[in-house]
């Protein structure tokens, strides 16, 4: 947030601010010109003085601004709370079980519904780091700033070698999340994305790190791809 204030609270009072404000001065304008009309009928019309109706005019004028400010910090407020978005999708406690195999055991705690198999708890892996695979779809930022998220879909995790030699000898370990083989809809996306208006991208995103006892890791899908990063819950098991 970036006021004390609500986006609601700041719409209504926004609106309503603005609401009145703009009935007051069509009321003020209105009441001159009908006391004109009147005083050209010949009709005794009671002046209120000038000081009294800049004192209003000022008021009215003050409440108009301030309701359109409201409304602009709404869209200021709804525009960062969108690009600032990073959704949480799996939360990861990866440690060696082998160190001098390079074999390590990750626990997983799904946080969405995000792939075939959220019942993963535990993988085994070998390698000098964990790696995630998936598949993200971005909106426009003018989309993104009206509150769509982005599309994802997580594929594999694997062990990664940081050696290239290692990693053509070692035989692989892949665990499948998704059958991407199978799935029409994110095929037929990577290859027509670029037609679609209001698409920005759709790529297939690759994050990964090193093991870490004392530590727990979350990956988070934000309008720019995914975010694996610590975050200080070690007690988690």
């Amino acid at each position: 947030m970036l006021t004390p204030l609500t986006s609601d609270q700041l719409l209504w009072g926004g609106l309503l601010l603005v609401v009145f404000g703009v009935m007051g001065l069509f009321l003020f304008v209105s009441r001159y010109f009908s006391k004109r009309r009147r005083r050209k009928q010949g009709e005794k019309v009671r002046r209120r003085g000038l000081l009294f109706g800049l004192v209003e005019l000022l008021i009215l004028f003050l409440m108009i601004i301030t309701g359109l400010f409201s409304l602009t910090l709404v869209a200021f407020q709804k525009s960062y709370s969108a690009f600032t978005d990073r959704q949480p999708v799996l939360r990861i406690r990866a440690f060696y079980t082998q160190p001098q195999n390079r074999e390590m055991l990750l626990q997983l705690q799904w946080l969405t519904a995000a792939t075939d198999t959220p019942r993963v708890k535990r993988v085994y892996l070998r390698g000098d780091q964990f790696e995630i695979e998936g598949q993200i779809l971005l909106w426009d930022d003018f989309l993104t700033a009206m509150g769509m998220k982005p599309g994802y879909k997580l594929t594999r995790i694997r062990g990664r070698f940081v050696d290239v030699d290692m990693e053509r000898a070692a035989q692989p370990t892949i665990v499948r999340l998704h059958d991407e083989a199978r799935d029409r809809p994110w095929q037929w996306l990577f290859k027509n994305a670029s037609r679609i208006p209001g698409i920005r991208a759709v790529f297939g995103q690759t994050v990964f790190k090193y093991p870490d006892p004392d530590k727990v890791f979350e990956l988070r899908v934000s309008h720019d791809g995914f975010i694996l990063q610590d975050v200080n819950r070690a007690t988690w098991k």
